[in-house]
């Protein structure tokens, strides 16, 4: 079975073709293990006619949809002669998204992540309202903000998010009772109107280097919360996701994306 790894801004992951009959959820299970196999945040299955992205979190379990996983997808469908186009509709289990690639050469393409959604104890609406909620973790008590923007997530305003609070409260946030199917929980620190840093524990993951829907829901509470214009940079470790509402609300989501290697593996 051949296998690509490809990366966007650190958040890495294993993409190979549909085949019936494979069992992928244990195969990201095995190959994305960063001690016995090849190492990856997430494992995507690409599907054709309609073009569509399985994907799959480093425990097994499927995710409905990943930002900077999205964008790898699309570089791969353009790698492999699947997609001709610059301009590209693909299928996940949240939502149709619609990718624009800007450019070939140094990979960069926009995905429309849709309007952002209210997301609470399974409730979802429309994002007229986001009130905080507050969450206690021992005897912290933690204030956030959760929404639906491709996943769930909990965002949660920080002042330092390398602390050593925010490195504590990661997983026991992510797995709190309050959240039944467990939530992807993103500390940001605002820099200026412009500019921030979030960083993310994800659900099935862990710390990871970069999430681009994390990154998108930061983005939403922080304008809802008029602590940053309708267009800002997202800093992380390895470069930046530009981040944005359209005329209609929509979140657009702009980064790059590139290929580590191709390989087989015996399966």
């Amino acid at each position: 079975m051949n296998i690509s790894k490809y990366t966007g801004l650190g958040n890495d992951f294993l993409i190979t073709r549909y085949k019936q009959g494979v069992d992928y959820s244990k195969l990201a299970i095995k190959y994305c293990d960063r001690y016995m196999g090849i190492g990856a945040d997430g494992f995507m299955v690409v599907k054709n006619d309609p073009l569509e992205m399985i994907f799959y979190n480093q425990d097994g379990s499927l995710g409905m949809m990943c930002g900077n996983g999205i964008r790898c997808f699309v570089k791969y469908c353009v790698d492999e002669g699947i997609v001709n186009t610059n301009y590209v509709e693909v299928k996940t289990a949240h939502a149709i998204q619609k990718i624009v690639i800007n450019d070939l050469v140094d990979y960069s393409c926009s995905v429309n992540l849709g309007r952002p959604m209210c997301y609470y104890e399974k409730e979802m609406r429309e994002l007229d309202k986001l009130d905080p909620i507050k969450i206690k973790v021992f005897d912290i008590v933690v204030e956030g903000y959760a929404l639906l923007v491709g996943n769930n997530h909990l965002c949660v305003i920080v002042d330092d998010v390398e602390s050593e609070v925010v490195s504590f409260l990661g997983e026991k946030l992510m797995s709190h009772e309050m959240f039944i199917d467990r939530i992807n929980v993103n500390f940001i620190e605002v820099l200026d109107r412009n500019t921030i840093k979030v960083k993310t524990y994800e659900r099935g993951v862990g710390w990871t280097l970069a999430c681009g829907t994390g990154a998108s829901s930061a983005f939403v509470v922080l304008n809802y919360l008029n602590l940053v214009d309708n267009e800002i940079v997202v800093k992380l470790k390895y470069g930046k996701l530009h981040i944005k509402y359209d005329i209609d609300k929509n979140i657009i989501m702009t980064g790059p994306a590139s290929k580590i290697f191709k390989g087989e593996i015996n399966e």
